[in-house]
């Protein structure tokens, strides 16, 4: 793909632009931080599709009225070891931290704790929970399902989500080890991202409402799909739909409306 010359952006500089626009539309201080540090983090681990540019999206749906933002987020019902929470339409963002707060400090006590979250939405970069277990020198994993984007296995239209997880796991030296994918070749927000700055991409990405292969993302919407990550993205979306959305009795498949 084509190198376009960057920008360069003091972190401080954004991180202070987040912060009044979320004010701006309608986030208390607190949530405000929250959701402008879950944008900060990822830009700096280099996953743009998912860092600031997605900033204009969680402020118009705010405006909006069409996410919580306050949301009270509770505990519906629990065992020593088990959460399911309800994450009151609130900001994907928001309703997480406050879910592995709750995950971390009843993994103190109970050496181990899953949590399940319904009534939620996009939550960003699937990292960012885990590696927040990380400060506790604790594992931590995190996924969920989404809006279908992507087709089965063999498929050539869009059937599942892509459906993310993400492990981070304390080494005891300078650096964890963090996984973060998709199940799809690339995310939609990285090719969203390309059609943007005019690029072309590879073939095996996406497919366009032909069920064609094709090298332009522009083709993804609006009835495009994303390529799995060969049969076996395929077998783990499934399987993180069911633990995100079947087991929490969370809407599932067709019955989560596109976010963006």
């Amino acid at each position: 793909m084509e190198k376009k010359n960057a920008i360069s952006i003091p972190v401080h500089h954004l991180r202070d632009f987040s912060h009044r626009s979320f004010s701006v539309s309608g986030l208390s201080k607190e949530n405000s931080e929250r959701l402008t540090d879950t944008l900060i983090r990822t830009e700096l681990r280099g996953i743009n599709s998912h860092g600031i540019v997605r900033l204009p999206f969680y402020c118009r749906r705010l405006m909006d009225k069409g996410t919580n933002p306050d949301p009270n987020v509770r505990v519906e019902a629990e065992r020593s070891s088990v959460i399911l929470a309800n994450g009151d339409n609130g900001l994907g963002q928001i309703v997480s931290i406050k879910t592995i707060e709750m995950v971390i400090e009843r993994a103190r006590s109970q050496g181990i704790c899953f949590a399940g979250v319904r009534n939620s939405c996009h939550f960003g970069m699937s990292a960012y929970y885990p590696m927040m277990a990380l400060k506790e020198g604790m594992i931590g994993l995190a996924g969920s399902n989404t809006a279908p984007v992507m087709a089965p296995w063999g498929g050539g239209k869009t059937a599942i989500g892509n459906n993310p997880l993400a492990i981070a796991v304390p080494t005891g030296k300078e650096y964890p080890l963090i996984l973060d994918m998709a199940m799809s070749v690339v995310s939609g927000g990285k090719v969203r991202l390309e059609a943007v700055k005019g690029n072309k991409i590879p073939k095996d990405w996406i497919l366009n409402g032909q069920g064609q292969r094709t090298d332009n993302p522009a083709d993804l919407m609006p009835n495009g799909t994303l390529l799995p990550l060969g049969y076996k993205g395929f077998g783990l979306a499934i399987m993180i739909e069911v633990l995100s959305g079947v087991l929490t009795r969370s809407s599932i498949l067709n019955e989560i409306p596109l976010w963006f």
